[in-house]
Order: C-alpha cells, then structure tokens, then sequence
C-alpha cells in the first residue's frame, strides 16, 4: 500500500476553509476549463472537473490583510460517489492564492517557535 498524501477533512472544516477564502476573495468567480464530467465505464464511480478561479485578494481573513493582487488558482477535483451519488471521497490538487500563501507562511513559523 502507498503512502498516502494529503489529509482527511471533515465537511464542516471544508466549509469553515471556504468561508475563510471567500472572506479573503468576496469577487471569487470560479470557471471550468472542463465541467464535471463521470469517469469511463459503468463501474467507475468518479467524477472530476478541471477548474479556475478569478477575483481579487481584497477582503481580510484569518487577521491577514488584503493587497489587492489578482486571484489567479487552478485545480482539478475527483469526487467518488456511491450508487446514490452521494460524495464519499474527494481528491483535490490545486495551486494557492497570495492569501493562502501568507497563512501557510504564517502557520509555519507558529510552528518553529
């Protein structure tokens, strides 16, 4: 078995995330490079989506002020659904904005004291 990358999260930290991120970027507009579309063959059970965001770091969260750069991330989501499609895994990889960055940064440091 594989090492596993990455961390299990609860839906109300999910939701907790975003909130933080939408008060970080109020103008968030998320586009798809390619809409959700269902993994090939009968039983496979994954849908993905190849996404984009845009807006502006203009709102503070988390005590870390804006400086009004662009919000240019990307991504791409995988979710695993049952035979009710109810999401029972979701995988994402994507590439931080300058909010995320500077509370990355920030986490780090509070780690090395």
């Amino acid at each position: 078995e594989g090492e596993r990358v990455g961390k299990l999260a609860m839906p109300r930290e999910l939701g907790e995330r975003c909130a933080e991120f939408l008060g970080a970027h109020p103008d968030c507009c998320v586009r798809f490079h390619y809409g959700p579309t269902c993994g090939r063959g009968r039983t496979n059970k994954w849908v993905h989506a190849h996404w984009y965001e845009t807006g502006t770091f203009s709102g503070t969260s988390r005590g870390i002020s804006p400086d009004n750069s662009p919000l240019n991330v990307q991504g791409q989501t995988r979710f695993w659904v049952d035979d009710d499609l109810k999401i029972k895994e979701i995988v994402i990889t994507r590439t931080f904005s300058q909010w995320e960055e500077s509370l990355i940064r920030g986490m780090l440091v509070g780690k090395e004291e």
